[in-house]
């Protein structure tokens, strides 16, 4: 039988090996000299402190949570779209019948 507590004492450690400490790999940041842009959007209260309260445990910055959230669902609709080819040609199946 597994020890589930060692194997997460195990993939804690290796992923730490692997990234260091806490910091997030500079590949999936941008770099600090790169021009930036300011985004503001209005969040619910308890969205807000959600954010905050995984950023502490995570110790990570918000502008970091938040830049890789947003990594992270551009490439999930990139791979849906890609995947349903939803900028390709379409014809309507009705229109085909007529």
């Amino acid at each position: 039988m597994k020890n589930q507590q060692f194997n997460e004492v195990l993939l804690a450690k290796a992923l730490t090996f692997k990234h260091g400490n806490s910091e997030i790999p500079d590949q999936f940041l941008d770099h600090e000299d790169a021009p930036v842009k300011q985004v503001c959007a209005k969040l619910s209260i308890s969205l807000s402190d959600s954010v905050d309260n995984v950023c502490g445990v995570l110790n990570m910055s918000k502008r970091s949570f938040i830049e890789l959230a947003l990594i992270n669902a551009v490439a999930e609709f990139e791979s849906i779209a890609s995947e349903y080819d939803i900028f390709g040609p379409h014809t309507d199946e009705g229109d085909q019948n007529a």
